[in-house]
Protein backbone atom coordinates (compact mmCIF):
# COMPACT_ATOMS: atom_id res chain seq x y z
CA UNK A 1 0.00 0.00 0.00
CA UNK A 2 1.58 3.72 -0.97
CA UNK A 3 1.23 5.63 1.84
CA UNK A 4 -0.26 9.15 1.18
CA UNK A 5 2.39 12.49 2.05
CA UNK A 6 0.14 13.71 4.98
CA UNK A 7 -0.13 10.58 6.47
CA UNK A 8 3.80 10.26 6.61
CA UNK A 9 4.13 13.15 7.78
CA UNK A 10 1.54 13.01 10.67
CA UNK A 11 4.02 9.98 11.35
CA UNK A 12 6.93 12.16 11.48
CA UNK A 13 4.59 14.32 14.09
CA UNK A 14 4.32 12.14 16.51
CA UNK A 15 7.91 11.47 16.35
CA UNK A 16 8.38 14.31 16.90
CA UNK A 17 5.93 15.39 19.52
CA UNK A 18 7.13 11.96 21.90
CA UNK A 19 11.21 13.12 20.81
CA UNK A 20 11.68 16.52 20.65
CA UNK A 21 13.44 16.70 17.20
CA UNK A 22 12.80 14.69 13.56
CA UNK A 23 16.40 12.58 13.62
CA UNK A 24 14.46 9.25 13.34
CA UNK A 25 16.82 6.44 13.59
CA UNK A 26 16.84 3.94 10.16
CA UNK A 27 15.42 1.43 11.89
CA UNK A 28 12.08 3.20 13.68
CA UNK A 29 8.77 2.09 13.03
CA UNK A 30 5.83 3.86 14.00
CA UNK A 31 4.48 1.78 16.56
CA UNK A 32 0.63 3.45 15.49
CA UNK A 33 1.15 2.76 11.91
CA UNK A 34 3.62 0.18 11.54
CA UNK A 35 5.03 2.62 9.10
CA UNK A 36 8.93 2.77 8.77
CA UNK A 37 9.63 5.93 9.33
CA UNK A 38 13.40 6.21 10.12
CA UNK A 39 14.03 4.11 6.34
CA UNK A 40 11.30 6.95 4.92
CA UNK A 41 13.49 10.00 6.78
CA UNK A 42 16.31 8.44 4.91
CA UNK A 43 15.39 8.47 1.64
CA UNK A 44 13.55 12.27 2.33
CA UNK A 45 16.84 13.58 3.24
CA UNK A 46 18.46 11.55 0.12
CA UNK A 47 16.08 12.82 -2.19
CA UNK A 48 16.27 16.61 -1.01
CA UNK A 49 16.29 17.99 -4.09
CA UNK A 50 13.90 16.11 -6.39
CA UNK A 51 11.15 16.76 -3.61
CA UNK A 52 8.30 19.70 -4.80
CA UNK A 53 8.98 22.70 -3.43
CA UNK A 54 5.52 22.04 -1.42
CA UNK A 55 6.94 19.07 0.58
CA UNK A 56 9.83 20.60 1.36
CA UNK A 57 8.69 23.55 2.90
CA UNK A 58 5.96 20.71 5.11
CA UNK A 59 8.89 19.27 6.01
CA UNK A 60 10.86 22.69 7.13
CA UNK A 61 7.54 24.20 8.84
CA UNK A 62 7.78 20.81 11.04
CA UNK A 63 11.84 21.76 11.75
CA UNK A 64 12.88 18.40 9.51
CA UNK A 65 16.34 17.33 10.34
CA UNK A 66 18.56 17.46 6.96
CA UNK A 67 21.49 16.34 8.41
CA UNK A 68 21.75 13.48 10.89
CA UNK A 69 25.81 13.48 11.21
CA UNK A 70 25.37 17.45 12.28
CA UNK A 71 22.11 16.84 14.68
CA UNK A 72 24.14 13.70 16.28
CA UNK A 73 27.41 15.88 16.48
CA UNK A 74 25.73 18.90 18.01
CA UNK A 75 23.66 16.60 20.76
CA UNK A 76 27.03 14.72 21.68
CA UNK A 77 28.97 18.60 22.02
CA UNK A 78 26.02 19.37 24.42
CA UNK A 79 26.68 16.77 26.92
CA UNK A 80 30.45 17.68 27.08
Amino acid sequence: RVIPWNEKLESLKRFKEQYGHTSVPKQYVDPGSNFHLGWWVDRTRQSKTSLTKSKRQDLEKMEFCWNAFEFNWEKMFQLL
